[in-house]
C-alpha cells in the first residue's frame, strides 16, 4: 500500500462513505489490493471507532452465501412485481438456471402453501408473458397467500440472522480471550483462522449488530409515532368539544353584559 498518513487515509473512508469514490478505485489509487485494504479499515475499529461505524453503516450486512437465495422470496418477488425470471435473475447476479431451480423446488416444498404459491408464480408469469390481466380470484388468493408467507420470511431471515451472530459472537470471545496474551498471528492461528480470516468474521458481526440496532429503531419509531396519531385522534375530539363551548360561553358572557348595559 502507498506510504501515505492515517488523516490522509481517513479521509478516503469518508469517500467511500459519501459515495464520492468506490471500493476499487482507492484499491487502485493506493496501489494496494482489497484484502490489505479491509483490514487497515478493520483496525478503524480501536483507532477511530466513529469512523468505522459510519463506514460499516454505510455498509448494510447481506449475507454473502447463494443459499441465502430463498425460493419462497424469489416466488414472492414475482407476484408482488410481476417481473420475469431474467429480470429477478440479473436482479440477484445470478443464472436463470439458478432461479428456475429455486422456484421449481417449491413444488416438493412440504409445505402446501408453498406449493400453492409455486403454481400461482407459474400463473402470474404466464399471464404476464402473454399480456393477460390477472382475474379477481386470483389477484386476491395471490394477495392473501403472498401475506402469509411474507411474514414466514421475515420471521426465518431474523432466526437465521440471530443464529449466525451467536456465532460470531462466540468467535470475538475466544479470539479476545487468547488476545490477553498472545499476538493478533498467534491468537488467530491457535482458532485456525488466518488475521484476515478473524477481520472479515469480526467485521460481519459488526454489521449484524448495526443492521439489528437500526431495524430496532426504526420499529420503535414506527410505534411511537402509531401511539402518538391515536393520543391526537383521541384527544381532538375533546378539545374541539372544550372550544365549542369556550365560545359558546363567551357569546353568553357578552350578551349578558349587553342586557346590564341596558338597565343602567
Amino acid at each position: 500500500m502507498k506510504n501515505i498518513s492515517q488523516q490522509e487515509f481517513e479521509q478516503y473512508i469518508w469517500e467511500m462513505i459519501r459515495g464520492e469514490k468506490t471500493q476499487t478505485t482507492v484499491v487502485k489509487e493506493l496501489e494496494t489490493d482489497h484484502r490489505t485494504l479491509n483490514n487497515r479499515i478493520q483496525k478503524l475499529s480501536v483507532t477511530n471507532p466513529e469512523l468505522h461505524k459510519a463506514y460499516v453503516e454505510s455498509r448494510p450486512y447481506k449475507p454473502k452465501e447463494r443459499k441465502d437465495i430463498n425460493a419462497v422470496e424469489l416466488a414472492l418477488e414475482v407476484l408482488r412485481e410481476e417481473k420475469t425470471l431474467e429480470q429477478i435473475a440479473e436482479s440477484y447476479g445470478a443464472g436463470m438456471r439458478t432461479i428456475r431451480r429455486k422456484i421449481d423446488s417449491l413444488k416438493k416444498s412440504e409445505d402446501a402453501l408453498e406449493r400453492e404459491l409455486y403454481t400461482l408464480c407459474k400463473a402470474v408469469a404466464y399471464n404476464h408473458s402473454h399480456s393477460i390481466k390477472n382475474d379477481v380470484i386470483l389477484q386476491n388468493r395471490i394477495m392473501e397467500v403472498r401475506e402469509i408467507l411474507s411474514k414466514k420470511v421475515q420471521v426465518e431471515r431474523r432466526s437465521n440472522i440471530e443464529i449466525r451472530r451467536q456465532e460470531l459472537l462466540k468467535i470475538e470471545k475466544e479470539y479476545q480471550n487468547l488476545r490477553q496474551t498472545m499476538s493478533e498471528g498467534q491468537a488467530a492461528a491457535q482458532m485456525g483462522y488466518t488475521t484476515n480470516r478473524i477481520y472479515k468474521l469480526l467485521n460481519e458481526l459488526y454489521r449484524i449488530e448495526i443492521e439489528l440496532r437500526t431495524s430496532s429503531k426504526q420499529s420503535t419509531v414506527a410505534k411511537k409515532e402509531i401511539f402518538r396519531q391515536s393520543l391526537k385522534a383521541q384527544t381532538n375530539p375533546g378539545t374541539n368539544s372544550i372550544s365549542s363551548n369556550t365560545v359558546e360561553d363567551k357569546n353568553t358572557k357578552k350578551n349578558t353584559d349587553k342586557e346590564k348595559g341596558k338597565q343602567l
